[in-house]
């Protein structure tokens, strides 16, 4: 398989960290928790956002190779409280 796209992502990260699979790249556009009205929810308390996150960073993880990388979109509103569960991971 060359590309895959996962929208909610927490399910299918599982399944493919089960099967084996393993990604060069890894792209994730996460709710950037601004509290504005979205068509999904962007209005997490910022524990639950940190476990939403760590949840999905934690599997991603599991799925790099060796020289792979993860590629994050984030607002400067939760940078700090991502790089934080990065580090943690």
């Amino acid at each position: 398989m060359d590309n895959l796209y996962i929208g909610d992502n927490l399910i299918a990260l599982k399944d493919l960290v089960l099967s084996g699979s393993k990604y060069k790249m890894i792209y994730i556009d996460p709710p950037y928790n601004t509290r504005t009205k979205k068509t999904y929810n962007d209005k997490y308390s910022h524990n639950d956002w940190e476990i939403f996150m760590k949840d999905r960073l934690d599997y991603a993880y599991k799925l790099l190779l060796e020289d792979g990388c993860i590629f994050i979109s984030i607002d400067d509103n939760e940078m700090p409280h991502l790089r934080s569960i990065c580090d943690e991971i």
